[in-house]
């Protein structure tokens, strides 16, 4: 599978796809620019009571591993004190940018931007192999027990 076979491509839907996807709690995105610069980001739900309603960001750094830059609650993302990269950093300004993707009425595009999912469902983690699966990032079963339609 190409990795544009990934990406979020149909412009109807892209935006509801986008934030289903994210939503879902356990998303793996990466945002890549036309000059190949690319990050990639993590979107999942915490575990607390407290944070029920929030999502956790982290970006992958060189070395592997995922390091937290923030928190979305309530569609509105926010650097915490244990975020690693400040406002200003790249990792941060790219979360905004997928905010923005997701949020902005009318939809938000971008030429200089290509946003790919990770291929697997966002809500179980299972491979995605069905188109219109791919497209929305969630398998059928995870849509249908969301509740998400497929229009």
């Amino acid at each position: 599978m190409k990795r544009s076979d990934l990406s979020f491509t149909h412009e109807l839907i892209e935006q509801d796809a986008i934030f289903n996807y994210i939503h879902g709690g356990n998303a793996i995105v990466t945002l890549e620019s036309n000059t190949g610069v690319h990050r990639t980001y993590r979107f999942f739900k915490g575990f607390n009571s407290n944070f029920d309603k929030a999502l956790f960001v982290k970006v992958m750094a060189e070395n592997g591993v995922f390091e937290y830059v923030g928190m979305i609650k309530n569609n509105h993302f926010r650097i915490t004190k244990k975020s690693a990269f400040p406002f200003d950093s790249p990792e941060v300004r790219g979360v905004y940018y997928i905010m923005k993707l997701m949020l902005q009425p009318g939809g938000y595009h971008d030429d200089r931007m290509r946003l790919y999912h990770s291929g697997v469902c966002s809500v179980c983690g299972r491979k995605l192999t069905s188109p219109k699966s791919i497209i929305t990032g969630m398998g059928k079963e995870c849509r249908r027990k969301l509740r998400i339609s497929m229009t």
